[in-house]
């Protein structure tokens, strides 16, 4: 038995073992004139059938002549599902006496492929949305961080105007005290102290009102002045929250990293050179 007959022999089981490992595989074998056996694969259906010529430029053809291997990256124009096409050369006392031609599907290598550049700009479009979210977060956190710091100058700016109001409260008391006293005088000296007595009066009058005016103030400013502590608060709050966004942010930023690398690499074992 010839080495051409063995290795027609062989076919099949050699098409059984490498559909242990692809889905999608066909193989042929030829002499120097037309195929000896051809097996299809699941896409791969060449049209091909036992005793068929040779093709002139096909890879069996460009054995024949050149009596070296070839492989080459197929696009589906051909045959509607890119394959890598290779061949090798029978030989036996040293002339070729044939090829062993075979195909295999790239079909899921492109959606591999496909399915990776997917992955790649979804990734880098929740990359570029995650740096916006950070410089808004950073600018956040910095408007936060002046608004607090403007919160806190209020506060001690209301704190000097309660001492000021302070003062205010005591001397409305002691002008009042000193109208009294006065009135007091006035009613002692009789008809000589009525002017003076309106005058003690009126002054009287005036330090209780500006003492009730003090009080209201005082109260008012006491209400803002909790409300400015609690808007305060708040402000700390969103200037903290704003803060931990930022580290969540940087580690999503990672972890998007991690996965634009995985997603490249993805792309990289997806491509196969032809030689």
């Amino acid at each position: 038995m010839s080495l051409l007959e063995q290795v027609v022999r062989v076919a099949p089981l050699m098409h059984k073992m490498v559909l242990c490992f692809e889905e999608d595989f066909t193989l042929g074998v030829t002499n120097r004139e037309k195929f000896l056996t051809y097996i299809a694969g699941q896409s791969l259906r060449f049209g091909l059938s036992v005793d068929d010529p040779i093709r002139e430029g096909s890879l069996a053809n460009f054995i024949l002549k050149n009596k070296k291997p070839i492989t080459k990256v197929m696009d589906s124009s051909v045959y509607g599902v890119a394959y890598v096409a290779g061949a090798l050369p029978i030989e036996e006392d040293g002339a070729v006496c044939g090829a062993l031609v075979f195909g295999v599907s790239l079909d899921r290598q492109n959606k591999l492929a496909q399915i990776a550049q997917h992955l790649s700009d979804i990734v880098e479009e929740v990359s570029a949305q995650s740096r916006a979210m950070q410089e808004g977060s950073e600018s956040l956190s910095s408007h936060s961080e002046r608004l607090y710091q403007t919160m806190q100058l209020m506060q001690d700016r209301l704190h000097a105007t309660f001492a000021v109001l302070k003062s205010i409260s005591q001397i409305a008391r002691q002008s009042e005290v000193l109208g009294l006293n006065a009135s007091i005088e006035a009613a002692r000296a009789g008809e000589h102290g009525k002017g003076f007595s309106i005058v003690a009066g009126e002054m009287r009058r005036l330090a209780l009102h500006s003492s009730n005016l003090a009080k209201d103030i005082s109260d008012k400013l006491s209400f803002l002045q909790n409300e400015m502590a609690s808007l305060s608060n708040m402000v700390l709050d969103s200037k903290n929250l704003s803060n931990q966004q930022a580290q969540g942010i940087v580690q999503l930023a990672s972890s998007i990293h991690e996965v634009t690398e995985e997603a490249l690499h993805l792309q990289q074992m997806s491509q196969i050179q032809g030689k």
